[in-house]
Formats: structure tokens, C-alpha cells, sequence
């Protein structure tokens, strides 16, 4: 039985290790800061000359080389490749260098940057880059008058190009897909998938902005090769919700379709 003097020392140890942690965050903000305004105070006195900027290359967005790079924008010569692990804002590089989830980038002065990004749809994606935290800038379509924004992200969210493993699933109180164990029948899983809470977004949003509780849902994650399998059983459309500060688009079942004598479910799939 836990006596008194043990449970005031648990909450003790507690309040000291969370006290701990917090002052950890804040220096390293303090640093990150310092860092960016050093540079910043580097390219007003003209001691930086160039300032470079990692463009991700992907497998099927419109960047697959650094060729791809070169060619929109026109350079002489083809830009510096490299690979480098995401990055967190309280993660340490030597840790993130231990994990098997590595991207391929490469290196373009921070003017063309801004030159891909209005000419491409994408979003930010932080990686390690010549030992610092960088914003990268992962491009998942270009923009053209035959596909608008949301078509691009869709696609790519599919293609697995946004560099995701596993995709959301709305639960819906009004849907077919109305609990985690509505979701585990339907695909076969071994258990109920977790459900967690998030907020609807829209994809001209770039930070996440409503708080609204009509705004909230829930949702569960699962794998890509289970998708095929929910989207052939159900009627619905993809939309956008905000996960740990990103757009991703979700599946939101509206019913369940109706199934012709003999078929196999299974062996559908409405990837495209």
C-alpha cells in the first residue's frame, strides 16, 4: 500500500521533471532564435553571400531529380544533392540520425526558393540541413491550369509522396464508420485502431486556424494497403484535417454501397 510520504514525492519528482523539461524547450528556442537572428544580421551587413535552401526530392511529385530542379529554373548547372532525417524542434540531430526515415534533397539559393514555391503546390517539411534545423520545401504538384491545389495534394496524399505511412479515417456519428471497431469489422483487423481528436482544415489554410467546436472530429489511422478496401465498401470523398500541425487528407465514409450478388469487395480498389 503507498503511504502518504510516497505519493508527495511522486508528485515531487513529477512536478520537478516537467519543470526540467520546460526550461529544456525554452533554451532551445532561445538558441534557435539567437541562431536565426545572427543570420538574419549576416545577410543585412552582406557577409552571407548565399544563403541555401533544401528543395525535397520525391519519387512521383514534380521534382524526381535534380534535373527537374534545374530545368524550371533555369540553371547552368545541376544543384547539390544530399539526404538528411526530418527534424523536430526538441529533437537532437544525433538522435534523428539513428532513424531509418531519411530524405533526399537538394540544394538551391533561398531567391529560387521562393521562384519553385509560386510555381508549385506544396508545404514545409523540417529536416537537419549543414547541422541545423532547416525548412524544406516538399512539392507535390506544379500549378497549371488543368489541376488546381486540391487535386494535387489528393494525389500525392496517395502516392504516399508526402512521405506518410498511414492514412486518417474519419469516425463519424451520422456515417457508417461510427466507432474504431465499425473500422477494425470492416477492414479485418486484429484489433480496434486508436481513435484521437483533431479539428476540419481546408487546403488554402497554411497554419492551422479554427479552434470551432463544429470544427472538431475524430478520427483512426491505418495503413495505405487498407484503404482500397474501406473506399471500395463505402461512399464518401477525401477532405482536409489538421494532424500534429499538417494538412492530411482524409477519407470521410458518407454510406456503405451496395454490393452486387457474388462480388468480391476484396478485390476492388478506387486508388487512383
Amino acid at each position: 500500500m503507498v503511504n502518504q510520504s510516497d505519493m508527495e514525492y511522486g508528485w515531487f519528482a513529477k512536478a520537478r521533471y516537467e519543470a526540467s523539461k520546460a526550461s529544456e524547450k525554452e533554451a532551445r528556442l532561445a538558441k534557435w532564435g539567437e541562431a536565426w537572428e545572427a543570420l538574419r544580421r549576416d545577410r543585412r551587413n552582406g557577409t552571407v553571400k548565399k544563403l541555401w535552401t533544401p528543395i525535397l526530392i520525391t519519387s512521383s511529385g514534380p521534382f524526381t531529380s535534380p534535373e527537374k530542379v534545374q530545368e524550371v529554373l533555369k540553371l547552368p548547372s545541376t544543384p547539390k544533392m544530399g539526404s538528411a532525417p526530418t527534424a523536430s524542434l526538441f529533437e537532437e540531430e544525433s538522435i534523428a540520425a539513428e532513424r531509418e526515415d531519411r530524405v533526399q534533397y537538394c540544394e538551391v539559393e533561398t531567391d529560387h526558393r521562393y521562384t519553385i514555391m509560386r510555381q508549385s503546390y506544396g508545404e514545409m517539411v523540417m529536416i537537419w540541413f549543414h547541422g541545423g534545423r532547416r525548412n524544406a520545401w516538399l512539392a507535390y504538384g506544379l500549378k497549371t491550369e488543368t489541376e488546381c491545389q486540391w487535386e494535387a495534394f489528393r494525389k500525392a496524399s496517395r502516392t504516399g509522396e508526402l512521405k506518410e505511412k498511414l492514412y486518417p479515417i474519419i469516425i463519424n456519428t451520422t456515417g457508417p464508420l461510427t466507432s474504431p471497431q465499425k473500422i477494425q469489422e470492416l477492414i479485418g483487423l486484429s484489433s480496434p485502431p486508436e481513435v484521437k481528436d483533431t479539428t476540419m482544415g481546408r487546403i488554402s489554410e497554411l497554419e492551422h486556424e479554427s479552434q470551432k467546436e463544429e470544427y472538431k472530429v475524430q478520427y483512426c489511422m491505418i495503413d495505405f494497403e487498407h484503404l482500397s478496401l474501406i473506399e471500395a465498401q463505402t461512399e464518401g470523398e477525401d477532405v482536409v484535417i489538421w494532424i500534429d500541425g499538417r494538412r492530411r487528407c482524409t477519407w470521410l465514409a458518407h454510406s456503405m454501397k451496395k454490393k452486387d450478388e457474388g462480388q468480391d469487395i476484396k478485390s476492388e480498389s478506387s486508388c487512383t
